[in-house]
């Protein structure tokens, strides 16, 4: 836990690219690990932006939306999520997880 409370204290990127994916995806990691999850969905929604293929970065994003109560971001992930979400895509099993918590989410 102090490792990761070291790493986000430090300047994020340490240089890099601080919208990359990789960045911002070990921040949120760390984030989440000390649950500081509104800081965790910042670097989130970086990461999911930095590559529109990611489906692990939405999928966490939802999670800490729901952690702390935002049905609003939690809503705006699930859609973002299942708009990724090809047809093909929906019956892999590799994305299930994802598209059932998002779609259970709209209904709710």
């Amino acid at each position: 836990m102090r490792l990761c409370q070291r790493a986000v204290e430090i300047d994020p990127g340490l240089g890099l690219d601080p919208d990359g994916y990789e960045v911002n995806a070990a921040a949120a990691r760390c984030y989440i690990a000390m649950r500081r999850y509104a800081e965790a969905i910042g670097c989130l929604e970086k990461a999911a932006a930095a590559i529109e293929t990611d489906f692990w970065a939405l999928g966490m994003v939802l999670q800490c939306y729901e952690a702390i109560g935002d049905v609003d971001g939690l809503r705006s992930a699930a859609r973002r999520g299942l708009d990724r979400v090809e047809n093909p895509v929906r019956d892999d099993p590799r994305y299930r997880a994802l598209v059932e918590r998002a779609e259970r989410r709209l209904a709710g």
